[in-house]
């Protein structure tokens, strides 16, 4: 799969394949050829949030932590329920000793949409004791709360859901060939939210359906 990324990626650096290259890339902890990839790739897309994302990981091992800040600071303001962003921010603040006013909003924010998460809860024990307001909508919104969490879950199951641009006709026919058929049938799930892929869409989802109940 590595491989055949790189190839699309070498023939067209505009391609929004470059965020899952640069993931390949960051887990193999090949970080310099992710940051790489990912600059080029936010050259071409610069408000592709996985990649903001991912650029802000790698400047944290890098030890940029002051704009690993930055960058985050500005991609919650777009994607205030990502928890991941959230959290990853949380843990840049404290490191960086921020003021503990500057870290409330933040910590009250999230633990009203993720009431339940632990290491949330930690942060506001640790730094909102004496705030009442999170313990007065847990109790109100919990059955709402759970169902947001329920959805956005899915959503984390599918890698190519924040960044529709990802599903394309070449990756899905890439992933059948490897036998990737989970990963194959999420492309398809994003893809026909597009009209002009609803015949291609209706022919494959029967085909890989077949394939998904045989593994």
């Amino acid at each position: 799969m590595l491989s055949d990324l790189e190839k699309i990626f070498s023939q067209n650096a505009g391609s929004p394949v470059f965020i899952v290259l640069a993931h390949l890339y960051y887990n193999k902890r090949l970080y310099r050829n992710a940051a790489q990839v990912c600059e080029i790739g936010l050259k071409h897309d610069p408000d592709n949030s996985d990649g903001q994302y991912m650029l802000a990981k790698l400047l944290l091992v890098k030890g940029d932590i002051v704009y690993a800040e930055k960058i985050l600071k500005t991609l919650i303001v777009k994607e205030s329920q990502n928890l991941n962003v959230l959290l990853l921010l949380l843990a840049v603040m404290e490191k960086l000793n921020r003021n503990f006013n500057s870290m409330l909003s933040y910590i009250k924010k999230a633990m009203l949409l993720y009431p339940e998460n632990r290491l949330l809860e930690l942060y506001y024990n640790k730094y909102c004791v004496n705030s009442t307001a999170p313990s007065k909508y847990k109790k109100n919104h919990r059955k709402g709360v759970k169902q947001n969490n329920f959805l956005n879950s899915l959503q984390i199951n599918n890698p190519f859901v924040l960044n529709p641009k990802l599903a394309t006709k070449t990756l899905y026919q890439l992933f059948y060939s490897q036998h990737k058929y989970s990963d194959a049938y999420h492309v398809l799930l994003v893809m026909q939210k597009n009209k002009q892929n609803k015949n291609f869409v209706i022919k494959e989802l029967k085909k890989i359906q077949i394939k998904l109940l045989k593994e």
